[in-house]
This record gives C-alpha cells, sequence and structure tokens, in this order.
C-alpha cells in the first residue's frame, strides 16, 4: 500500500468514539423537559420541546412517555396531583381536575379561625 491509498483510507475510518456526538441518555432529557414544562403556558409539539432541550424527537417521546407514567403513578411512585397531557398536538403539566375539586371542598368545609 502506497503513502496516498493509506491517506485516503485514513478519511474513511469513523472518528473515535470520544470524538462523536454522545446522544444524550433519556434521564437527562427528562430532567430538561420537566423544568421547561414548568413554566409553559400552552402545548408545546414534540418538535418544539426536542429543539429546546437539544434532543432528538425520539428521546423526546420517550421521555415524555416515562414522565406520563411517573406522574400517573405507574413506576411505582404516588400518583401526582398534576398531569402530562397531550392537547391541540402539543405537551403541557395540567393540574388533576379530581384533586382540585377535592382539595377546594376540604379548604370550604373547614371553619373560619
Amino acid at each position: 500500500m502506497t503513502d496516498d491509498a493509506e491517506s485516503v483510507g485514513a478519511e474513511l475510518v469513523e472518528p473515535p468514539v470520544a470524538e462523536r456526538a454522545q446522544p444524550t441518555p433519556v434521564p437527562e432529557v427528562a430532567r430538561r423537559l420537566e423544568a421547561i414544562l414548568l413554566i409553559l403556558d400552552e402545548p408545546q409539539s414534540l418538535v418544539s420541546l426536542a429543539a429546546a432541550v437539544a434532543a432528538p424527537v425520539p428521546a423526546v417521546r420517550q421521555a415524555i412517555e416515562g414522565l406520563v407514567e411517573d406522574y400517573d403513578g405507574l413506576t411505582g411512585g404516588p400518583r401526582r396531583g398534576f398531569e402530562l397531557r397531550e392537547v391541540g398536538g402539543g405537551w403541557r403539566l395540567y393540574v388533576r381536575t379530581r384533586r382540585l375539586r377535592r382539595g377546594c371542598r376540604r379548604r370550604r368545609s373547614r371553619p373560619s379561625p
């Protein structure tokens, strides 16, 4: 093999693993999403959320699915007083209305000081 052939072949070899961009782990994407979802006033699409957390749409979709399960108590934790819902093609956190009504009834039934 000549020096020219070696240099051409070297260009075709993939860069070392450390130099390649590593995908963001889903738990990290979920943490970033939670922070953003807490401040949203309007539902946001998966594409918008992916851009906001600098992650690919499939990772955001997987993180959203995990957050929904977590908030719904399906992962072994408590069911939260809020839920992550898709409305109008976008995702946003909402207060669970059942809990809200129950909490309001309790407040009204307490005697005033």
